[in-house]
């Protein structure tokens, strides 16, 4: 394909599940930082608590970026409002994060970063997860690899 996952910004599932199968056999799955994911993550075994610790410990808009884009195609949505946040924009989204983590729910958080908390695909494969005990990752891939077919019909 030429791009490798460090290189790539946007990624298709399709993309992303064919460098998957073919680094089965090289050991380089699709696998999340350690430092940004709070640990060694394989996407199948990516899970609600992967995500809220990257967002409770991301300390700069460009690490917040390059997080999101880790998770490509599966959190888009997020990854799109993150790439047109500035710094100021970042630091008044930490501050407002860490306001709902305390249940503070001052209205603090503007709208528009909502999809940053709760990215769209998280949503149903939240609730698939959680329906057929799988992690969410798997939910957030299977999902993925739906739409794409429905699209492609």
């Amino acid at each position: 394909m030429g791009d490798s996952p460090g290189e790539k910004k946007r990624w298709t599932i399709s993309e992303r599940l064919e460098i998957d199968q073919a680094g089965e056999d090289r050991g380089t799955l699709w696998i999340l930082s350690e430092r940004l994911f709070g640990g060694m993550t394989e996407i199948n075994d990516f899970e609600a608590s992967h995500y809220n610790y990257f967002l409770d410990h991301v300390s700069s808009l460009n690490e917040l970026i390059t997080g999101l884009q880790e998770l490509s195609p599966l959190a888009d949505n997020a990854l799109s409002i993150a790439e047109n946040m500035n710094e100021r924009e970042f630091q008044r989204f930490k501050s407002a994060l860490k306001k709902e983590r305390n249940r503070e729910f001052t209205s603090a958080l503007p709208k528009k970063f909502g999809p940053l908390l709760l990215p769209n695909n998280f949503i149903s494969a939240t609730m698939l997860a959680e329906k057929y005990e799988v992690a969410l990752g798997v939910a957030l891939i299977q999902l993925a690899e739906i739409k794409q077919q429905e699209s492609s019909v």
